[in-house]
């Protein structure tokens, strides 16, 4: 019998606590067996890249995730080298169905600002038949209420009707953090603490690695 996989995509420009949250709070909402955390090399939205390279976010991944059973990590983005799109990492999870497991079910973890801009996405409408997406959804009361607004105006087509429903049938009450990536590397830029923001082996690996010190925020 095939597994319940999660795949979770970002830059990871650090991982934090609100990534950890969304993934766990999701994977026990719909029982998932798997959740496999997927760093872009190059997200097509963020012309300038990433701040920390490659390896240094493959490794804080692996930082996040070597203390948690049934998290993983797949490199699939970062070995191509180019923008990555959700599209291609899922049409690869499937042409490789035979070494990763038979019958597998898989699904899209987003969050619920990433959920608004998936009309964007290339290919979206593909991404749905390969995998089911699941909104991690932070907001509570109003705050999820007006999400919803903003996603049904945001829809212009029959399609993106359809996608739209898609993503609100997958919307999942998740932790309330506020912490965004920027954030801490604007904290460490400044020589402030992140030590309740990200985990504690990720805090390390960045001083180690003396990551985001000179960054200054465009």
């Amino acid at each position: 019998m095939g597994k319940r996989i999660g795949l979770f995509g970002g830059s990871f420009d650090p991982p934090h606590l609100g990534h950890l949250a969304l993934a766990l709070d999701i994977l026990e909402a719909h029982r998932l067996d798997e959740i496999w955390f997927c760093p872009a090399y190059r997200t097509p939205f963020k012309a300038s890249g990433c701040w920390a390279d490659a390896s240094h976010r493959w490794n804080m991944v692996q930082c996040v995730i070597a203390s948690i059973p049934g998290f993983l990590a797949l490199d699939f983005e970062l070995r191509r080298k180019a923008p990555s799109y959700t599209v291609d990492t899922l049409r690869e999870c499937r042409a490789r169905e035979g070494h990763l497991g038979e019958g597998n079910q898989w699904f899209l973890l987003l969050g619920s600002d990433a959920a608004l801009s998936f009309f964007r996405w290339h290919q979206p409408a593909e991404i749905i038949q390969l995998a089911t997406p699941l909104v991690g959804s932070r907001l509570d009361g109003e705050g999820r209420d007006r999400w919803r607004e903003l996603l049904r105006a945001s829809l212009r087509t029959e399609e993106e009707h359809c996608l739209g429903e898609a993503l609100l049938r997958g919307a999942t009450r998740t932790r309330l953090f506020e912490i965004s990536s920027s954030e801490i590397r604007e904290r460490v830029a400044s020589s402030r603490r992140i030590e309740h923001l990200v985990p504690t082996s990720v805090c390390r690996y960045i001083a180690e690695q003396g990551l985001y010190r000179s960054l200054r925020e465009a």
